[in-house]
């Protein structure tokens, strides 16, 4: 079956159109209620009017009616559309706060973090996410998921990033329904406990199971891993783990997705296949295996990752029940349309969603074509032949994704696939019987150090493979038109393979050229771009220079965070860096910025001061300085003290001279240097 026959993929590419226009333009509710439902209208008469004709007609009417729904879903799920939402009176001042905890983000030594469900808000019922978090030791403060909190705060935006590049945890908690959050202290609220008793157990289960893990002997390390791979929990992983198994190309094995429920799955129906001797026992195992399915996402924390994944592989269990599981794509159009359309259109937006789908569809379309390219007449030469086939065509996926959101990409993916995957099933179904095994008090000692071996194994053999830098490509740019035209050139290459047509050929010499093209003039335009870049680091002074590909850095500290700056090279096509010390004045087209430290800076009234940069807490008189160099702007860096960035905000304030600090508003870009 192709992709484009089945009527839930194609309703799904019409939803998610519906869904992106809703999101970045200003559309009404009311707009996309009407559309929708004089869509649905005609569509209708004319089904009913014309059953065997205007096939055109039809498409065009089932096209509006996805689309118009895709805007209404959306819309719905805006919180200026809900009267209740509490950011239609949010209040500079403390207020009384009740909110239920939904679900835990982070567990450090003295915070946890939480997503949380306002309930009450100024005296007032409302509705709304926030991110709450409490500041205290963790064991000193008993809090599940269910527990209702009361305490008096205040609301806060979250911060966005302060440095062009750098990841937007705005952003991000925005696509979840969280624009605010609050902190309070530990000895500052008042647990009311929870109310929803099945959240209560399911989320006691759960803690129950870490405990047991804990039980199991493993070192913090593996214990760790096994966590994040049993049941989706990453706050125990050690960084250095964490950060070899990304390097390494392996950190969707750390999260329950696909992979992970998709070999769950093979693993009950194995469980449970004495049951099919029963009458009708092939739909009783079926209802088993999806409830079972949920149970798990549940036990997961039901995270987004998790939900996708139990969705489409609930929609596989049923296409195998019904045996069409040939007719895939129908099947996987139906989970996406069931996630966007009854759980968050906005996971359309996830890198996450997006990245699991991507390699599925792969899998579907590309791994049919590339397996049979070469045959084994040896068994196990077959079935590795047939993971490598099946890694590539994942790989082929996602990889135009991987460098629009990371702009690296880990050559070795292979490498882990073949030493990892063939395994997870064993680690999986093992770690769940030693699981169910523990919870009796059965320790069987040879299974469970065989266990052991095997899980310090597969962490040995990522973390080797995330110390070899040799196999990761960075800073390779590519841009969401880039993105579109790639996709379409693996399309086109694919389309050509199966239909050996000399048309396509073209056509996909022609789409290389144009994405050759398009790189091109996008080098040559960021190559003209002149800028000087006052960026945010705290406690330090750092300016960025960029000119025709050659930046320069000019830092107060010989230690630099290139993590800070690759994104900005990335971005820019800039090469390698070139260090040098501050300087005190910078000419820009004529004007000068002027840098005061600590260090004595004579005052030259002959400057043409347009920008003036305060450095390093420099204890001097601001007034005198503001009144002979008379500048436009002045500047404060994430090197001055708080008291002292007050003070001179009021100072600037009285003389209607514009006041920027980094802290509050981020890097501060000068363009047109000379």
């Amino acid at each position: 079956m192709h992709l484009l026959d089945s009527i839930s993929v194609r309703l799904t590419i019409f939803l998610s159109i519906g869904i992106i226009l809703a999101y970045h333009f200003n559309i009404s509710l009311l707009f996309s209620a009407i559309l929708c439902l004089l869509s649905i209208v005609f569509l209708g008469l004319q089904t009913i009017l014309y059953p065997m004709k205007g096939n055109l007609l039809f498409l065009i009417l089932f096209g509006f009616a996805g689309l118009s729904f895709g805007m209404l879903r959306t819309n719905i799920s805006l919180p200026k559309n809900h009267p209740n939402h509490y950011s239609h009176r949010l209040h500079l001042e403390d207020q009384k706060i009740v909110l239920k905890i939904n679900s835990k983000l982070k567990v450090q030594s003295q915070r946890q973090t939480f997503i949380s469900e306002i309930l009450r808000y100024a005296d007032d019922q409302s509705t709304g996410k926030i991110l709450l978090t409490i500041q205290g030791n963790p064991a000193n403060n008993s809090i599940e998921i269910g527990d209702r909190i009361l305490f008096m705060g205040k609301l806060e935006a979250i911060n966005s990033p302060l440095n062009p590049g750098q990841f937007s945890y705005k952003k991000y908690m925005a696509l979840k329904g969280v624009y605010h959050q609050a902190a309070v202290k530990s000895n500052s609220y008042i647990n009311l406990k929870s109310v929803n008793p099945t959240s209560y157990h399911i989320e006691n289960t759960r803690n129950n199971l870490l405990h047991t893990i804990d039980r199991l002997c493993f070192n913090e390390r593996e214990s760790g891993i096994l966590k994040a791979l049993l049941l989706g929990e990453r706050n125990y992983i050690e960084q250095e783990t964490f950060n070899a198994y990304k390097k390494a190309g392996a950190l969707h094995l750390l999260a329950v997705s696909g992979l992970h429920i998709g070999i769950v799955l093979l693993l009950l129906k194995f469980v449970l296949s004495p049951l099919t001797y029963f009458q009708k026992g092939d739909a009783i195992t079926t209802a088993l295996i999806i409830l079972i399915l949920w149970f798990y996402a549940f036990l997961c924390g039901f995270t987004p990752s998790v939900i996708r994944a139990v969705s489409m592989f609930s929609f596989v269990a049923y296409a195998i029940y019904l045996k069409r599981v040939r007719n895939s794509f129908n099947f996987l159009g139906l989970s996406i349309l069931f996630i966007l359309a009854f759980l968050d259109p906005f996971l359309l937006f996830q890198v996450g969603f997006q990245l699991s789908y991507a390699a599925v569809v792969s899998i579907f379309w590309i791994y049919p074509k590339i397996y049979p390219i070469w045959k084994s007449r040896y068994i196990i030469t077959t079935k590795l032949w047939q993971l490598i086939a099946l890694s590539l065509a994942a790989q082929i996926g996602v990889f135009p994704l991987i460098l629009f959101y990371f702009n690296e990409f880990p050559v070795h993916f292979l490498i882990v696939n073949i030493a990892i995957i063939p395994f997870l099933g064993i680690i999986l179904g093992t770690g769940f019987l030693l699981l169910i095994l523990a919870s009796f008090n059965l320790f069987p000692s040879v299974l469970l150090q065989s266990y052991q071996i095997l899980i310090w194994s597969m962490n040995e053999i990522i973390l080797g493979l995330g110390k070899q830098k040799v196999f990761i490509l960075k800073r390779i740019y590519l841009d969401g038109f880039g993105l579109v035209l790639l996709y379409l050139i693996i399309i086109l290459i694919f389309h050509f393979y199966d239909r050996r047509s000399f048309f396509y050929l073209r056509l996909t010499g022609l789409f290389i050229i144009l994405f050759q093209v398009w790189n091109s003039l996008s080098l040559f335009n960021k190559s003209k771009e002149q800028e000087l870049l006052i960026l945010h680091t705290p406690g330090k002074t750092t300016l960025l220079k960029k000119e025709r590909r050659q930046p320069i850095l000019y830092s107060s500290d010989t230690v630099v965070n290139l993590r800070l700056l690759d994104p900005i090279l990335t971005s820019d096509r800039l090469k390698e860096l070139r260090f040098k010390k501050l300087k005190n004045v910078y000419i820009l087209k004529g004007k000068h910025l002027v840098l005061l430290n600590n260090l004595s800076f004579p005052i030259n009234s002959n400057y043409k001061t347009h920008f003036l940069l305060l450095t390093n807490s420099p204890k001097i008189n601001l007034n005198r300085y503001l009144d002979s160099l008379q500048p436009k702007v002045v500047i404060a860096d994430g090197s001055n003290y708080n008291s002292y960035v007050k003070r001179w905000k009021t100072s600037c304030r009285n003389k209607n001279i514009t006041f920027y600090a980094t802290a509050e508003r981020g890097a501060f870009a000068i363009s047109s240097l000379d």
